[in-house]
C-alpha cells in the first residue's frame, strides 16, 4: 500500500494472484483450466488497473462472449 492509502498496481495484481490460487485450490486442474478465470482476470485487470475509467464491467466483458 502506498502512503496515501491507495494500493499499487503491483499490490492489486498480487491480491488477484492470491485469490485465484485460493479458487484453484478448490478445483481440479482440468476444471480450472476449462473455466473462464483467465478471461475474468483480464476483464478485472482492465477495469481495475486502466488509466481510463470504465463505467461498466460488462462493456469489456462483451468482447469475450462466445
Amino acid at each position: 500500500m502506498q502512503g496515501d492509502g491507495k494500493l499499487s498496481k503491483g499490490a492489486i495484481r498480487g491480491i488477484i494472484e492470491e485469490e485465484l490460487a485460493k479458487i484453484r485450490g478448490t478445483m481440479d486442474d482440468k476444471s480450472f483450466s476449462q473455466s473462464r478465470f483467465k478471461d475474468a482476470r483480464e476483464i478485472f485487470d482492465q477495469v481495475a488497473l486502466s488509466a481510463d475509467f470504465i463505467e461498466f464491467l460488462t462493456l469489456p466483458a462483451y468482447e469475450l462472449l462466445d
